[in-house]
């Protein structure tokens, strides 16, 4: 298997900051993380890595009209929340980006889409002196020796050892560190590719209960996810 080729290698995925009204963990930890995120993406363009991606703004509609209420009371209320959202009612909405929409909703302009396989590739090739790619390994258990993580298959043997780990295996992680209190829930999640010219829009990125993503190679994603 390649890169980025299952749960994570969407044709196409969107990133924006997430807000919230008291400016939780969360919010920060997503607001730097998409700072980080556009100097990574221009860095590797920049390097000559193919990375796929685009910045033409994310539209994220209000679902009912309390959540309306709470997502202008957020960006009048916050200065961070200003520069990088506005808030458009549903005539703004109409006459800015040409969107029917029933209770407004945030703009991001600044909202990007990415091609998943292709970051994860510029990422790997970015580093490669520094990297070694085990693709298709199963871990089945994790143990802090000495300083170092060490990283067990199923018959004992040590795959791998490093005085850092990072867990990016969304719930599975709860099963190598059990004592751990990590706030993780499962969801279902359905994608769909969807031929570019199906779907004709102003706008390219939408998102409410559903997403929508801009074309990439000729194809646009619509998804939606739910609690298990």
């Amino acid at each position: 298997d390649s890169i980025a080729s299952q749960a994570s290698g969407n044709h196409v995925g969107l990133c924006h900051p997430v807000l919230s009204r008291d400016d939780n963990a969360q919010a920060q930890l997503s607001r730097i993380g998409f700072n980080r995120t556009q100097h990574a993406l221009t860095t590797l363009q920049q390097a000559g890595h193919a990375v796929h991606f685009g910045d033409n703004g994310h539209f994220q509609l209000a679902q009912s009209a309390a959540q309306a209420a709470l997502m202008q009371e957020i960006t009048h209320s916050q200065a961070h929340a200003k520069a990088l959202v506005s808030w458009l009612s549903p005539k703004q909405a109409l006459q800015q980006l040409k969107i029917q929409c029933e209770h407004g909703g945030w703009w991001f302009p600044q909202g990007l889409w990415i091609n998943p396989p292709s970051l994860c590739n510029g990422y790997v090739d970015q580093s490669k002196d520094k990297i070694s790619l085990q693709l298709n390994t199963y871990v089945d258990s994790i143990s802090y020796v000495d300083g170092n993580w060490q990283l067990f298959d199923s018959l004992g043997c040590c795959i791998a050892e490093s005085a850092s780990l990072i867990l990016a295996n969304a719930c599975d992680a709860q099963r190598l560190i059990p004592d751990a209190a990590l706030m993780l829930s499962a969801s279902l999640r359905s994608v769909t590719k969807i031929p570019e010219q199906d779907i004709e829009l102003a706008i390219s990125n939408l998102s409410s209960a559903s997403y929508l993503t801009s074309a990439f190679a000729g194809w646009r994603c619509a998804g939606a996810s739910r609690d298990e």
